[in-house]
């Protein structure tokens, strides 16, 4: 028979702790990204994103394609919402076009 300590936790809560302190949530919140982009743009993504990264809650996105670069500026506000929405919580604070 085993005592029930005081000190424990939730998986939940375990798991949320180690992204938000550790060095897995920022490529995890990229491929989340990159997911998320695939999903909403399909194969026009792929051929036309050629770097996609996170640096100080700012994402960056390299696009060779100069329409769908324009395209995806008008919507800036808007994806960065959905994006965020899809992460859990208010992480891009802005995105570039690079």
């Amino acid at each position: 028979y085993m005592k029930k300590r005081d000190n424990t936790e939730d998986l939940g809560s375990v798991i949320k702790r180690v992204f938000t302190q550790g060095r897995l949530r920022k490529p995890f919140f990229e491929n989340q990204i990159q997911l998320f982009f695939e999903n909403r743009f399909g194969n026009h993504f792929s051929s036309s994103i050629h770097q996609l990264f996170l640096k100080d809650q700012t994402l960056y996105l390299k696009i060779q394609s100069s329409s769908f670069r324009n395209e995806l500026q008008l919507q800036k506000e808007l994806l960065r919402k959905k994006l965020n929405q899809q992460l859990g919580e208010d992480y891009v604070l802005d995105i570039k076009f690079i």
